[in-house]
C-alpha cells in the first residue's frame, strides 16, 4: 500500500518483483491508506489505520504501507503486530540521490530477509549488508548500491534452513542484484527494469 504523500511506481515494482522472485507473491493493496496526524507513532498510528487494509490482506503474511510522513523516533519502519509495517521515506532527498522506488524495493527486501530470519541486525555500524540497522540513515544509500546479504548472515542462515527457505532467499538475492546494478549507476530501478 502507499498513501497520497508519496509518488511511487508501485505497479511496475510489483510486476517486476513477481517476475524476479516467482516463489514469493507480491500484490498491490487497494484499500485507502493514510497516516493521521504529522507523525507515524507505534502503536498509536497502527490502531487508527483503515480496517479495510486488514480485511483485504487477511491472507497475506506481511503488509507494507509506504508514506512520506516521518516516524516520531526517526525510524524507517516499525511494526506493532508483526504483520503490518508502515515504512517512512521521510527526508529521502537528504539521504540519497537515488529514487524512492529504489528505496521501496530495498526495504521490501530488507523486511523479507528479516522474515526469513537471515542473520541478525548490524546495530553497531553500517556495513553495506541489508541487515544494517541504519542508525546513520545516510547508510541507506550505500546499502542500495551494495544491496547484498553479508557472509556472516548467510552462514547463520544456512546452518538451519530448508530448501524452500533457500528458494525464497535466492529470489530476494535476485532482486537485490538488479537493485545494486541500477543503484550503482544512479538509475531508478523501474527505468532499469524497462531497459
Amino acid at each position: 500500500f502507499k498513501d497520497k504523500t508519496i509518488a511511487l511506481r508501485m505497479e511496475e515494482i510489483i510486476d517486476n518483483l513477481n517476475r524476479l522472485a516467482p516463489s514469493i507473491a507480491f500484490t498491490l493493496g487497494n484499500a485507502a491508506f493514510s497516516v493521521p496526524g504529522f507523525f507515524v507513532m507505534c502503536p498509536q498510528t497502527y490502531g487508527k489505520l483503515n480496517p479495510n487494509i486488514d480485511k483485504e490482506s487477511a491472507e497475506d503474511d506481511e503488509i507494507m504501507l509506504f508514506t512520506e510522513k516521518p516516524y516520531d523516533n526517526n525510524y524507517f519502519w516499525e511494526s506493532y503486530d508483526g504483520k503490518k509495517i508502515i515504512l517512512s521515506l521521510y527526508g529521502w532527498d537528504h539521504l540519497t540521490k537515488l529514487s524512492r522506488n529504489n528505496g521501496v524495493v530495498y526495504f521490501i527486501c530488507a523486511i523479507l530477509i528479516r522474515c526469513l530470519d537471515v542473520g541478525v541486525s548490524h546495530k553497531n555500524k553500517n556495513t553495506g549488508c541489508i541487515n544494517d540497522f541504519w542508525y546513520d540513515k545516510t547508510g541507506v544509500d550505500t546499502g542500495m548500491r551494495c544491496a547484498f546479504v553479508c557472509e556472516k548472515c548467510i552462514e547463520t542462515f544456512e546452518t538451519r534452513t530448508t530448501d524452500s527457505s533457500k528458494t525464497l532467499l535466492n529470489g530476494v538475492q535476485t532482486i537485490l542484484n538488479d537493485l545494486s546494478t541500477a543503484s550503482r549507476s544512479g538509475i531508478d530501478i523501474c527505468d532499469f527494469w524497462a531497459m
